[in-house]
């Protein structure tokens, strides 16, 4: 092959494969329904939102053991992001002008299968809060070693081989970590069995990075059509005595070494991401403005958002609706470009002019 026409191939290879890439959401984003609660119960998470005017994606959780139930086996036909999927391209044909996308998130931790608990090696933890009385015993597969870590690498590829090139599919969690939650770097500070019993089955501050770290590289090589979202928290550095935690102070390092990773990979691979936080609150956001507080992850991440363009998205607090308007235009302040709107939301608050002209607002960001 003469040399020019090889290098003519090679760029173009590189052209298709960038353009192939699917745009990131932006504007409004529906996560649950007043129904949807969090319960740490396996069986009781893999959900959906049907979509409704005026938002332009909605969320559909999927667990590990609804998806992969069978040991290294294949994704089940028919499971939850299948009838995601059906529900929303059945809506868009209807309304062929704005059509809706579906962010996937899919939940590990406490919600992976018997077979990964047995090959992974399970801690018991127990979830419950400080102001309650009553266990909340969950399984919890080690994330850190290395069986869990080719247990999940598994799982991601057959989900990506099964969606990634499906256009309706906008983008995927970043969830290998988690516990009980999606948001993988938050180990349940209001629950103070958890991070003490993470800590004595063998977490540590350098191997619960390397975890996140890896997982994002895993997604973006995985996914390759379809852009990744990561969660982020704020991160402390605990003191414990005789298995209680007695100390604890602000670790921004831990987040800011994420942020950097996910850059560098970003740029490595070519590969589109967006970052975010689930804590966009009265408290957090319209009082005590924590943005300002170099050492709180809203600082963090509109830092990121000014210097790099990242896209940001911010998931606003259950149920939060009678103040909407005012926690998006907080989220608009920190850069965001998309907003995961309120549990408790109703499809004609959607609709008023207020929030759609803030709709708006979010999808002209970038």
């Amino acid at each position: 092959m003469p040399a020019r026409l090889s290098i003519i191939l090679f760029f173009a290879a590189i052209f298709i494969s960038q353009a192939a890439e699917k745009s990131q959401p932006t504007g409004f984003m529906l996560r649950a329904t007043p129904q949807m609660r969090v319960i740490p119960l396996r069986g009781k998470r893999s959900n959906f939102v049907p979509p409704v005017k005026g938002v332009d994606a909605t969320l559909v959780f999927a667990e590990w053991a609804d998806l992969q139930p069978e040991e290294f086996g294949p994704i089940v036909e028919n499971n939850i992001v299948d009838r995601a999927l059906t529900a929303v391209s059945d809506l868009n044909e209807k309304h062929t002008t704005h059509p809706i996308a579906l962010r996937l998130r899919t939940f590990s931790g406490i919600y992976a299968p018997d077979w990964v608990m047995h090959h992974t090696g399970a801690i018991q933890i127990d979830y419950r809060k400080k102001s309650s009385t009553n266990p909340v015993i969950r399984a919890t597969p080690k994330f850190w070693t290395p069986a869990y870590q080719n247990a999940w690498t598994d799982f991601q590829t057959k989900m990506a081989e099964k969606y990634d090139a499906h256009p309706l599919i906008c983008d995927v969690s970043i969830s290998g970590s988690m516990t009980l939650h999606t948001e993988v770097m938050w180990r349940q500070p209001g629950s103070p069995s958890v991070l003490p019993t993470l800590i004595k089955a063998g977490l540590t501050r350098e191997n619960d990075l390397a975890c996140l770290k890896s997982d994002i590289t895993r997604f973006m090589e995985i996914w390759k059509e379809t852009p990744v979202e990561m969660t982020l928290n704020s991160r402390r550095i605990y003191t414990l005595e005789n298995g209680q935690i007695t100390a604890r102070r602000p670790d921004p390092e831990f987040a800011d070494k994420i942020i950097q990773h996910l850059g560098t990979e970003g740029t490595r691979l070519r590969k589109s991401y967006m970052i975010g936080n689930h804590s966009l609150s009265e408290f957090s956001a319209i009082k005590n403005k924590k943005h300002q507080d170099t050492n709180h992850i809203f600082h963090a991440l509109k830092k990121e958002h000014r210097k790099n363009k990242t896209p940001l998205y911010l998931q606003t607090e259950v149920f939060t609706a009678k103040i909407a308007a005012p926690l998006i235009r907080e989220g608009l302040n920190l850069g965001a470009t998309l907003i995961e709107l309120p549990n408790d939301i109703t499809p004609e608050q959607i609709m008023t002019p207020e929030l759609q002209a803030l709709r708006i607002q979010l999808k002209s960001q970038l």
